[in-house]
């Protein structure tokens, strides 16, 4: 799907830019497969339809996601629904755990930047006991922006 595309109909925009490493953010990885989900509540964390994915590059950044977001208009007024969007991600790459992050927010006319450190498979490359699938979950906290609607 092309980066500028809707992806639903919204009035508003906003960007995502996804910087994917190790060692606590001290070694960027190549090659890391981000999919991005609408956020299905119901669905977590990533059974919604997939909306875009992108690879990582050699600075361990993707490029510039543009995503439908509520305008930002919306948020200075009584909120009948959020005043952004979410979404939910998987990124994958060879030797490494995979990892999902949940209700990543998205705001209209701003680039967020979501960090990524991936942590390695132990040497045989298969997931230990504590984590048997190989993955790992990261929720996004809520905002104080609820304004009581539900997407």
């Amino acid at each position: 799907m092309d980066e500028n595309q809707a992806i639903q109909p919204q009035s508003g925009s906003g960007n995502l830019v996804f910087l994917v490493s190790t060692a606590r953010g001290a070694i960027p990885l190549e090659g890391a497969r981000i999919s991005l989900y609408n956020y299905i509540k119901a669905d977590m964390p990533h059974r919604g339809d997939i909306q875009y994915s992108t690879v990582s590059g050699s600075d361990g950044k993707t490029r510039s996601i543009h995503l439908p977001a509520p305008p930002k208009d919306e948020s200075l007024q009584p909120a009948k629904r959020l005043p952004y969007a979410t979404y939910n991600a998987q990124i994958e790459l060879e030797g490494y755990f995979t990892q999902y992050y949940v209700a990543i927010q998205v705001f209209d006319g701003v680039t967020s930047v979501q960090l990524v450190n991936l942590v390695p498979l132990p040497e045989n490359g298969r997931a230990n006991s504590e984590s048997p699938d190989g993955e790992q979950f990261f929720e996004t906290m809520p905002s104080e922006l609820s304004g009581g609607g539900d997407e």
